[in-house]
């Protein structure tokens, strides 16, 4: 999947759990008019806006590509041709993740974010079916091949994928869908609190 299915997807499906969370939540503490659905809407997107910092979560979403496809390409190695290494590992995520546990303030709610972004990013790449690179280093040391060696080539392979692939095609148009409702709601104010917090 390509920037606009990882953010709009990963943005869309963070929201959606912090909605049913706090639904969970609120049913729980046995409060009925709580779960009415603005309530709970609206409470949701407090959470949400308190405990992750939206910045960091759409950075999250893209920063396996930001960092491997880059050196993927300038390397082209048959072993990280495909542009998926360290950075599309479980291990990746799991330390983000250990960061977040022992930061403060700020910085807890930013890297909570930015793993979170991270785990999305590798669901919605399939990576399951690149064991040997999602769990390196359990399954040895070399990560998943790629089609190629070869740039032209890796190259045309990616473009016949994106012209070709449903999945592609449907997640880019659902991504896409849910950042411009997002983002195409907020005014002026809205915009600076974002930019400022990364709160939406």
């Amino acid at each position: 999947m390509y920037p606009l299915g990882h953010l709009g997807i990963a943005l869309t499906a963070t929201r959606l759990i912090g909605y049913v969370g706090y639904k969970v939540k609120a049913g729980i503490s046995h409060q009925p008019d709580e779960l009415r659905f603005e309530n709970v809407s609206e409470r949701a997107k407090k959470w949400i806006s308190r405990s992750l910092d939206t910045r960091f979560l759409l950075l999250g979403a893209v920063l396996p590509d930001i960092i491997d496809k880059p050196w993927g390409l300038l390397l082209m190695k048959p072993s990280i041709a495909s542009g998926h290494f360290l950075c599309h590992t479980l291990l990746f995520a799991l330390i983000l993740f250990a960061i977040a546990v022992i930061s403060r303030g700020r910085t807890k709610k930013a890297m909570f974010a930015l793993a979170i972004g991270t785990s999305f990013h590798l669901l919605l790449d399939y990576s399951w079916q690149d064991p040997h690179t999602l769990f390196w280093p359990l399954l040895g040391w070399q990560f998943d091949r790629g089609t190629s060696g070869s740039f032209m080539q890796a190259s045309q392979d990616a473009f016949h994928w994106l012209v070709t692939s449903p999945d592609f095609i449907l997640g880019e148009v659902i991504g896409g869908i849910s950042l411009l409702i997002t983002f195409g709601r907020l005014n002026k104010e809205g915009w600076r609190r974002f930019i400022k917090s990364g709160q939406l």
